[in-house]
């Protein structure tokens, strides 16, 4: 038989200090024999060298830490972000048949502008955006195709006149996604 060189980590236990030993040694197939290995004594894992009676000191003072800080339900609400002056809000395009669905409701005073958005379509079909009129023209995209749009909260791609509702208009398909924009006067 050929001879077996191979590198060896061992762990080596000194009084109270485990520490990793390497050995480059080499081992001749069959020439030596390794016995049986327990384990014997008590080993510690834990702080204080006494088993099971300490605890784990994460900052210092050994007692038990309350929890605190600020919880979030497990649903969260559509969040929302501020910036430049705007609050960008996000809507939920959710169609179970296509059709016309209003994504945001009229405002009296203010324009709704879109800053991004991304959808799917469920079957062949089109899609678009309308207010008072429309805001695209008729996209068409194949069985589970889709679209998205992105910009920064300070630019638009897509607005309202002033008391108009935001909807999106679909054809054989079903659209589902999500817009998000804001409100200007």
């Amino acid at each position: 038989m050929s001879d077996l060189i191979a590198p060896v980590r061992m762990l080596r236990w000194d009084t109270g200090t485990l520490t990793w030993v390497s050995w480059d040694g080499s081992l001749t197939t069959g020439a030596l024999v390794i016995g049986a290995v327990t384990q014997s004594g008590t080993w510690t894992v834990q702080p204080g060298n006494t088993a099971n009676t300490t605890a784990w000191k994460v900052d210092g003072s050994a007692v038990t830490q309350p929890v605190s800080g600020t919880f979030w339900q497990t649903t969260q609400p559509v969040s929302q972000v501020t910036g430049q002056g705007r609050t960008l809000l996000f809507a939920t395009i959710a169609q179970s048949v296509a059709g016309t669905t209003q994504l945001v409701a009229a405002d009296a005073t203010k324009k709704i502008k879109v800053v991004s958005y991304v959808f799917t379509l469920s079957l062949a079909g089109t899609v678009k955006f309308t207010g008072t009129a429309d805001l695209t023209g008729a996209m068409t995209f194949a069985a589970n195709g889709g679209a998205s749009a992105m910009a920064a909260p300070s630019a638009h791609f897509l607005e309202t006149a002033v008391n108009a509702a935001l909807s999106i208009v679909s054809t054989v398909g079903a659209a589902n996604g999500h817009i998000s924009y804001f409100l200007e006067v």
